[in-house]
Formats: structure tokens, C-alpha cells, sequence
């Protein structure tokens, strides 16, 4: 499975998960689903990172796009009609972007001599404590998951122990958000290959984010 089939895996279990907390609450199953999107971008996020030939215009793009969907995250998921706009909760966007510096700032330190295990201490750390009290979405578990993904792809723990730890943490939060961990089998099945890629469909998975948030608010503004 290539890293596109990945990407709309995660957008398409995002999209259903988006539904069901916006409009069909009831259904839970709908929201047991979309538990499948976030680790898949997490893996995404690392992948990219180990892949891209500009990591500083990767992380550019992700700050870009957390403040192009911010309002959208905003009156999609807390307004409702309220006219306020809630600074609690920060999109996804901004912990994936905290992950991807993490794990720069990580590589930086260890290019000056610091050992790699006490690098990621000293940045995943932080990172952790930084979503947490800023609110980002999933927060310290978001880092934590990316830092699991970034372990597994330097082969330290096997894609199996990757999922009994996402399964662990993700209970910690809630019992729902353990299935997420159901996301490492099509992760396991990842081929390594970018598959169809041009720079449309790039920056079109990136603004489905904000523009399908919008369209769902305004679904259900007219029910």
C-alpha cells in the first residue's frame, strides 16, 4: 500500500469521524471509525519527515495550514451558533507541526553530540508538555504517537509493540480512542512507495481539512 491509499484512508475515516461528531452524535460507530485517521497521519508525518528534501518548508506548510484551518476547526466543532470562537482546542495541525520540530530539534541536538536517547528526552518532552497546555488536539498523546511512529521507523520497537502502545496510550484517553491502534494494519501494509503524488492532489488533501469543516458546519447550521 502506498503512502496515497494511506492519506485517503485517513481522510476518508477523518471525514466519517468529523460526521459523526458533527452530525450523527449518535452513532458511534461512526466516531469508532474515524479513531483510524489520526495515527495514520502521525505515520505520515514521520514518513515525510524521513523522505522530504526541505523539512523546513514541510514544517512551513503545516504551520500554514493550522492557521488557515483554525477557524474552521473552531466554528465546525464549538460555535454552533454561539458566535464564539474557542482558543481551548487547536487543530490537528498544530500537533502534527509540534512532532515534525520535535523530531528536528531531536536531530539537530544529535548532530551536536548529544546521545540520540537523551535528544528525544529532551525534545519530545517539551513538545508533550507544549500541546498539553496550548491545547492541541490529542496533545500529549499526539506527540507521544508520532514519537512511537519515529522509534519504529529507526527499528528500535517492531509494528507490533507500536500497536499494543497505541492501543495502552490511546485507552488512557478514552476506551474509544483505542481503536485507533486498529490503524497500524494498513500502516503494517505500507510499501514504502510515494504512489500517485503531483502537487493538486498534495495541497488538496491539506485543504480538505478546513474546507470539509466548513461544508459540515454548514449542514448542520441548516438542520
Amino acid at each position: 500500500m502506498s503512502a496515497f491509499w494511506l492519506r485517503f484512508i485517513a481522510l476518508a475515516t477523518m471525514l466519517i469521524d468529523h460526521i459523526g461528531a458533527i452530525l450523527l452524535p449518535q452513532f458511534t460507530f461512526l466516531r469508532i471509525i474515524g479513531r483510524i485517521s489520526f495515527p495514520i497521519y502521525a505515520f505520515l508525518i514521520v514518513n515525510g519527515y524521513r523522505h522530504t528534501r526541505n523539512r523546513w518548508q514541510y514544517l512551513l506548510r503545516l504551520i500554514l495550514f493550522a492557521l488557515i484551518s483554525e477557524v474552521p476547526h473552531d466554528v465546525a466543532f464549538y460555535m454552533h451558533g454561539q458566535g464564539v470562537i474557542e482558543f481551548s482546542n487547536q487543530n490537528i495541525f498544530f500537533t502534527l507541526g509540534l512532532g515534525l520540530l520535535a523530531m528536528m530539534a531531536r536531530d539537530w541536538l544529535e548532530q551536536r553530540g548529544v546521545v540520540r536517547s537523551q535528544a528525544n528526552f529532551m525534545v519530545f518532552v517539551p513538545a508533550s508538555i507544549v500541546a498539553e497546555l496550548l491545547g492541541f488536539s490529542y496533545g500529549a498523546v499526539g506527540i507521544l504517537t508520532l514519537f512511537l511512529f519515529d522509534l519504529r521507523w529507526d527499528k528500535v520497537i517492531p509494528t507490533w509493540t507500536a500497536g499494543v502502545a497505541l492501543t495502552l496510550v490511546f485507552y488512557a484517553m478514552t476506551p474509544i480512542q483505542a481503536y485507533g491502534a486498529l490503524a497500524m494494519i494498513p500502516i503494517s501494509m505500507y510499501n514504502g512507495k510515494p504512489g500517485l503524488r503531483n502537487p493538486l492532489l498534495q495541497y488538496g488533501f491539506y485543504l480538505f481539512y478546513p474546507v470539509h469543516l466548513l461544508a459540515l458546519y454548514a449542514v448542520h447550521s441548516m438542520l
